[in-house]
């Protein structure tokens, strides 16, 4: 199945606005993490913004996994978990990149303070990672050949 043909199957599917409704749920919970270790490392301790985002981020993808293997996704393409974990943490550190990236522009460069920064590029990576997770590695069409 070619791509365009997977995004619209995708969109088309009947639970997928309540796994948006869940993913966003954990994504919120995981944001947190991610955000209050960004601001606690950076703020209180003095760490310097990318190596703190670099680390709350760690700590979101884990809290994102959790809850999107537990709560979120009702379909797990891959039957290897070591493969499935291996994809999430690529996807996740591709999601990494995007947000330090964003970061450095916008707080490294255009000097607007990392809370903020931070808001706006959690938009577009939890987009990236909505996408490429169910793309990858929560549909019924990726599932492994039996």
């Amino acid at each position: 199945m070619k791509p365009p043909e997977k995004v619209q199957l995708l969109l088309t599917q009947k639970n997928i606005w309540g796994e948006i409704i869940r993913y966003l749920m954990v994504g919120g919970v995981a944001f947190i993490a991610d955000y209050g270790t960004l601001l606690l490392l950076n703020k209180a301790f003095g760490i310097n913004y990318l190596w703190a985002a670099s680390i709350a981020f760690c700590i979101g993808i884990l809290v994102n996994y959790l809850g999107s293997i537990h709560f979120v996704f009702q379909v797990r393409s891959l039957r290897n978990v070591h493969v499935e974990r291996v994809l999430f943490l690529a996807i996740g550190l591709i999601g990494l990149g995007i947000n330090d990236s964003m970061l450095y522009l916008l707080t490294g460069k255009l000097l607007i303070p990392v809370e903020y920064s931070k808001l706006l590029t959690q938009v577009v990576v939890l987009a990236w990672n909505f996408a490429a997770r169910k793309l990858t590695l929560f549909t019924e069409w990726g599932k492994e050949q039996q």
